[in-house]
């Protein structure tokens, strides 16, 4: 019953939030009475992916794995041997799984790992149990999506252990095997987009800028309407510093996208399409920033906004909890704790149409939770994970707004403005430690030293490896003749997160040099010179989507 459920599912489609905890449901009762059947596990599994409860999602991949490695223990110690494959009815009959289902799953589980949970070594752990099960046992059979989807992930985990990576020695192997990873997903899939987008991101993070713009483009001559490709062009284009023709991709893609179409609400569309293009115009205007000063920037300001409060919306028929609703850590010491500027002083907010929009939105999203609290059981009043990470990201954006706009407004001397924008955007997102590096950049540019000091160490207990804050805190020991202490913090920047920080070689190469070890500043200030020739108007893994939907 729950197969013929899940295959009529696929064909009507799968449904609002209550047809897809229904679907939850049903499949847990189902598993009640099969006693860790490894079929009803894997549709559980699915399901529970397809809601975004990803924490019992990933229960359920290790209890569904479990359970396929007990079976095959107890078939080996009986002798059994498969000279002819079952058919699907025989699986059925006898709960046995086949070793093409075992890999989807082990695939998809990387996915869950990589994407959702922020588990690159789980993830490159399974997608490898994957490869070596359509090696051993799938030859035979059809793979190419499968094998396809497997590289990417692969690619992708070794990725992000790369980003991640504290011993400079690891770095380069794991940014080596990342693209071997997708080479191989290109090899066997080329004419599909996505392949071409992650090994062009992946040249980016490593600065083969030239390699990458052949990659994106190749992704880009295939899906026109891809965003992210666009993006990460503008990218590229920004690191050669062409930034003209930056900012006129950036105008092409946006015609290439209908997602803020006047005819389309954003909600018809994908809301993953709607972030991007956010993500895109954000880009566009630090591009206008970078070409025509710190006024120009402005311009755009109300605009981002509004069309923050639009790709943040409620997605229709929804229940549960909003953006607004789930509740806030409340931090004892604030930004006015910080510092005496006066924050109880009245200034103009920047958008202030957009702030209207945005009180409009979080009433109406608190008003349709409401509505579907009360329509909701009991049992299922917790929170979805997808909502929580969706609030998170909502919020993260959100606070990135306001935080261009006060480094807008210090860059032109508007000192109370750019302290009420940081006040925003702590009060959206507290934890968030650029808001705290913000802060301190306007109290440096007052001339308030010690407490801009406070400031960045703030934010380096958020972010014990935040690059920028690091830099700036190395940079203050060296200035005031710290030598001993200004390394320390500039090699822990270089060789962790940082390594590709020109202001960390930078000012790591003047540490070199006031202790008269010139051929390691020589090596270090040239290194700085690089990457700061290679370096786009935004970070790559900043701006752009490490997975795809």
């Amino acid at each position: 019953m729950i197969e013929q459920i899940v295959e009529d599912r696929k064909i009507l489609g799968s449904g609002n939030d209550a047809d897809k905890r229904a679907l939850v449901e049903t499949i847990y009762r189902a598993s009640q009475k099969t006693f860790q059947s490894p079929r009803i596990l894997r549709f559980l599994f699915f399901a529970l992916v397809e809601l975004g409860q990803y924490d019992e999602a990933e229960l359920a991949l290790k209890a569904y794995l479990d359970q396929v490695e007990i079976n095959l223990k107890v078939k080996s110690g009986a002798g059994i041997v498969d000279d002819q494959p079952l058919t699907h009815e025989q699986r059925i009959r006898q709960d046995t799984e086949s070793d093409y289902d075992i890999a989807v799953v082990m695939v998809e589980g990387s996915r869950l790992y990589g994407k959702e949970l922020g588990k690159p070594t789980e993830a490159l752990s399974c997608v490898e149990r994957a490869l070596a099960n359509i090696q051993q046992n799938l030859q035979k059979e059809d793979t190419h999506e499968l094998l396809f989807n497997a590289y990417i992930n692969q690619g992708v985990a070794h990725s992000l252990l790369a980003s991640d990576a504290h011993e400079p020695e690891k770095r380069p192997s794991l940014y080596t095997n990342a693209i071997e990873s997708f080479e191989k997903a290109i090899e066997v899939s080329p004419e599909a987009f996505e392949g071409h987008y992650y090994l062009a991101l992946q040249l980016a993070e490593m600065r083969e800028v030239s390699k990458a713009i052949a990659a994106v483009k190749q992704s880009v001559a295939l899906n026109a309407s891809h965003i992210p490709s666009w993006h990460l062009l503008a990218l590229l284009l920004s690191a050669q510093k062409d930034y003209e023709r930056a900012l006129n991709i950036c105008s092409v893609a946006l015609k290439e996208s209908d997602w803020d179409l006047p005819q389309t609400d954003g909600l018809s569309a994908s809301q993953l399409e709607g972030e991007d293009y956010l993500a895109l115009r954000i880009t566009q205007a630090a591009l206008q920033d970078q070409l025509y000063g710190p006024e120009s920037a402005l311009e755009p300001q109300e605009a981002l906004f509004v069309l923050y409060t639009k790709v943040f919306a409620p997605e229709p028929g929804s229940v549960g909890e909003s953006l607004y609703d789930i509740p806030k850590t409340n931090y004892a010491s604030s930004i006015t704790s910080i510092g005496s500027a006066g924050s109880k002083k009245k200034s103009k907010t920047i958008p202030p149409a957009a702030a209207a929009a945005a009180a409009a939105a979080a009433a109406n999203a608190a008003a349709n939770a409401a509505a579907g609290k009360t329509a909701a059981p009991q049992a299922i009043q917790r929170p979805i994970m997808k909502s929580v990470l969706r609030t998170a990201r909502a919020n993260h954006v959100l606070a990135t707004l306001w935080l261009m706009s006060a480094s807008v407004f210090r860059r032109l001397d508007r000192m109370e403005e750019a302290l009420k924008a940081i006040e925003e955007a702590e009060r959206v997102n507290a934890s968030n430690p650029d808001v705290w590096y913000q802060l301190g950049l306007l109290y440096a540019a007052q001339g308030k030293q010690e407490t801009a000091s406070v400031s960045y160490s703030k934010a380096l207990a958020l972010a014990p490896y935040h690059p920028a804050c690091l830099t700036r805190v190395g940079r203050s020991y060296l200035e005031t003749g710290s030598v001993e202490m200004a390394e320390s913090m500039l090699e822990t920047t270089t060789k962790s997160r940082g390594w590709n920080y020109a202001e960390a070689w930078f000012y790591l190469g003047k540490v070199f040099e006031a202790s008269d070890r010139l051929a390691r500043a020589k090596e270090c200030l040239w290194y700085a010179l690089d990457l700061e020739r290679s370096r786009p108007i935004r970070d790559f893994t900043d701006a752009l989507p490490r997975y795809l939907a």
